[in-house]
């Protein structure tokens, strides 16, 4: 009888070839977590507020003022609203309907003790939190940012019409004011005159972003030309060669800013750009919509160091999860999920969670939920979690001269599990690559070992554990194969 033991894949998903691939990494992995290297069924959600309208959601945003109220604010795509913290419940705002197309997102900034938002289409919007949310200036922008005690707008849609690499900025100080002096703006063409695809303002820097370009956008000192963009001689940051395709999928945390590249997704940390999802970026790109990439929409929970990016709203395993502390990708399936945010608990919020912050999912019809790493269940029901191994191939035996394979059978497959004696659990086996598999449904017995026997000839085999049900669980021991030489040498 021989022997091979094999790791869980505790390093998260990898999508490159399975049969090379490191045993500590999946090929194909749906809500699961690493935890204190063991892993674990991913979290759970609850509904936190009942649909306001049959609409979907597009935005969220956690809006601070200086007298110490919060404005939790949720946009759909023909409303904005704000949330009833003592109802549990979304108020409609006045300004709407809004009239985006339905891959459009919001954009929101803060500054100065008011919010302002748009969507691309109709005219930025300014809110204080009291009186009806009114226009702020004749122009619309699908990318506001607060900086340098301004409001700035880009890809600017004027009276005139869209100006695709604009950036324009109200007065020092005096966000309402678009005309006095030290407004302004600028084309960002100096290196190229490619349309800009965003921007976000990370510490004290202003980053533009084109598809092959970032740009620091720097401030002069000059109240006639407030602003310039980087070039190799003034100081600011310059990145040529890539740059960021999805403008909503910047996700801003703690020192560093995440966005998806036109080849990888991107980590900028103020002075480099460092390329951070090579093992998962053929899956993502096989699921964009190039035609619709403000879809796209990425935040950053820092409470679990991810990075949560919705590539798609529609297909299975839409949600990618980057554990940016341990460098680990996972996969996520949530069902009807249009739009993402990160809500910071506070005066308004509870720390229910035992979490500085928490997750929020806006659905189709305008239903939000919490995610919640204590629950099993995605608003009550069970959902599937599971994890692969690497394909591992048969032996390779024979003479000089000539090689073939021999495969194994008599498989005995083990893996523990950490639970409830008897808390049920799905193995499963693939000799195909993952294209079909072989289900069995065992118990895990009173030393919480689950054993699964099976005689299956193969070239190459991988293991599938999963759980369908909203128990918790838990794998914390390797597993091992053990099968006796025979079968038919090719």
């Amino acid at each position: 009888m021989n022997t091979q033991e094999f790791p869980i894949p505790l390093n998260g998903l990898d999508d490159r070839e399975s049969t090379i691939l490191d045993p500590n990494y999946s090929p194909n992995l749906r809500n699961v977590r690493t935890v204190r290297e063991r892993m674990i069924k991913g979290p759970g959600s609850a509904v936190w507020a009942a649909a306001p309208a049959n609409s979907p959601v597009r935005a969220f945003h956690q809006a601070s003022f200086l007298a110490g109220a919060e404005a939790l604010l949720m946009a759909t795509q023909a409303q904005v609203y704000k949330y009833n913290v003592g109802g549990g419940t979304w108020t409609q705002l006045a300004g709407g309907p809004y009239n985006g197309a339905p891959s459009q997102r919001f954009s929101f900034a803060t500054t100065q003790d008011r919010v302002v938002w748009s969507n691309g289409t109709d005219n930025i919007k300014i809110y204080d939190n009291s009186a009806a949310p009114t226009q702020l200036v004749a122009l619309a922008s699908p990318t506001v940012l607060a900086t340098e005690n301004r409001i700035l707008a880009l890809n600017t849609l004027e009276v005139d019409g869209l100006h695709n690499a604009r950036v324009r900025w109200s007065v020092n100080g005096v966000i309402t004011d678009w005309t006095g002096l030290g407004s302004g703006f600028l084309e960002i063409i100096q290196n190229s005159d490619d349309p800009l695809t965003g921007g976000f303002v990370l510490g004290n820097q202003t980053m533009l972003t084109k598809a092959r370009w970032l740009i620091e956008l720097v401030p002069t000192g000059n109240a006639s030309s407030a602003f310039a963009e980087a070039t190799k001689g003034n100081g600011g940051a310059l990145v040529s060669g890539t740059g960021m395709i999805a403008r909503y999928s910047v996700g801003l945390g703690e020192y560093f800013a995440f966005l998806l590249g036109p080849d990888d997704v991107y980590l900028w940390d103020g002075a480099s750009l460092k390329a951070v999802g090579q093992k998962v970026y053929k899956t993502i790109t096989s699921l964009l919509d190039y035609n619709a990439l403000d879809k796209v929409q990425g935040v950053v929970h820092t409470t679990d160091s991810e990075y949560w990016l919705l590539v798609s709203e529609t297909a299975e395993g839409g949600v990618f999860i980057y554990d940016y502390r341990r460098d680990r990708w996972f996969r996520d399936n949530w069902a009807n999920v249009r739009a993402l945010g990160v809500f910071r608990v506070g005066s308004s919020l509870l720390n229910t969670l035992q979490q500085s912050e928490f997750v929020i999912q806006g659905e189709t019809d305008g239903t939000t939920r919490r995610v919640d790493p204590r629950l099993t269940a995605q608003d009550g029901a069970s959902f599937l979690s599971y994890v692969e191994t690497p394909d591992f191939t048969a032996q390779l035996k024979g003479r000089l001269g000539s090689q073939a394979s021999l495969q194994r059978q008599n498989t005995l497959w083990r893996v523990r599990v950490q639970g409830p004696v008897g808390q049920p659990l799905g193995l499963s086996y693939s000799t195909d690559r993952g294209a079909s598999y072989t289900d069995f449904f065992i118990t895990c017995n009173a030393a919480g070992v689950a054993t699964l026997d099976v005689i299956a000839p193969f070239v190459t085999i991988r293991f599938r554990i999963w759980s369908s049900n909203t128990v918790a669980t838990e794998i914390w021991r390797a597993g091992e194969i053990q099968w006796a030489d025979g079968g038919m040498a090719l």
